[in-house]
């Protein structure tokens, strides 16, 4: 009997953080999603982290050490960007870290979602990122050097003026990253790379981006070297694009093949490396172009007929299990106290 009290009062406090839920004030279309979603976000202010020692509870880290086999993890926040601070805004950066299940947005395209700013060994999961002047940016503090070593897999990218954007740099590309099994609609350009070499953009549903679905931009050697296949290129106002002279892999090779691209008129008469041989194989008999500027054409040497079936796994998040690993983090004792109530 003595300890009832304790045991109501730390009952109370389970049920009051049990009992937030978010109602941001959400006029536009694009939020109608969130507002009809089941999982429940813990508002939290814009985040910024410098440096591999600042990846704090204050900064929205729930668990994890920085370690490839554990990193940090950043998780289950619903942010509002402003145009003075993007959402989250990560710089000077290469221990191991996860940002998943997260609400990024922005109601007038004003600021930017999420900013990694000479960062490595980040990935970015299973997050909507929406409303954005740029849903998620790839800058310099200097522009020296750029972000390499990280994944971008399984989000929704939605109603940005830039979907993704990697921004200029002077001396160091940003490179070795992975865009894929993304929805990346309904923004302006969907991804615009500048300065970037020997990234992988993969299995992305790209589709009814007003202005262009993919442009690849060469600037002092950079904006090269890139693979881009398994995509689907859907109701872009322009699919893709290629600025300067430079080599970029629109295909997979033989017969793996390459993107699936709305427009084109391609027929599959033929099969084999070459496409010479009678019989279809599910890839088009003649390349796909892709338009450059300043430079000679590149191609898709082996369009696909149909359109690619990519699983994009952004799950539903489980409130009961965010709430209970944050209050855990947060309050060990009470939960400790709570896990011995029968």
């Amino acid at each position: 009997m003595k300890t009832r009290p304790i045991k109501w009062f730390a009952l109370l406090g389970y049920l009051l953080f049990l009992g937030v839920t978010v109602a941001p004030s959400i006029t536009a279309n694009i939020f109608e999603e969130f507002q009809n979603n089941s999982s429940f976000y813990l508002p939290h202010r814009p985040i910024f982290i410098e440096g591999n020692n600042n990846f704090t509870r204050a900064n929205g880290i729930t668990s994890g050490g920085g370690t490839e086999n554990n990193p940090y993890i950043l998780e289950g926040w619903i942010i509002k960007s402003n145009i003075l601070n993007p959402a989250i805004y990560i710089q000077n950066v290469n221990v191991y870290f996860v940002i998943r299940n997260c609400y990024l947005y922005n109601q007038f395209k004003k600021g930017n979602g999420l900013v990694f700013s000479n960062v490595e060994n980040g990935i970015i999961e299973n997050t909507t990122i929406t409303g954005h002047n740029t849903g998620i940016l790839f800058s310099s503090p200097d522009e020296i050097y750029g972000s390499s070593h990280n994944i971008i897999k399984n989000n929704r990218i939605t109603h940005n003026s830039d979907g993704i954007y990697f921004a200029h740099t002077i001396s160091y590309y940003h490179s070795d990253n992975i865009i894929t099994h993304n929805d990346i609609s309904d923004n302006n350009a969907g991804i615009y790379m500048i300065m970037s070499q020997n990234n992988q953009i993969l299995y992305n549903n790209i589709t009814s981006n007003k202005g262009i679905g993919l442009f690849l931009s060469m600037c002092m050697g950079g904006g090269q070297l890139n693979e881009v296949h398994h995509n689907n290129f859907i109701d872009n106002g322009e699919p893709a694009l290629e600025y300067g002279d430079q080599i970029n892999f629109w295909d997979n090779g033989y017969p793996s093949g390459g993107n699936y691209w709305i427009d084109y008129t391609g027929e599959d008469l033929f099969s084999g490396p070459q496409q010479n041989i009678s019989g279809s194989d599910g890839i088009g008999d003649i390349p796909y172009m892709i338009p450059v500027i300043e430079g000679k054409e590149n191609y898709d040497n082996y369009p696909l007929m149909e359109p690619e079936d990519i699983d994009i796994k952004i799950y539903t998040y489980h409130p009961s299990l965010w709430w209970q690993q944050w209050f855990q983090s947060h309050f060990p004792l009470l939960a400790r106290i709570l896990n011995n109530i029968r």
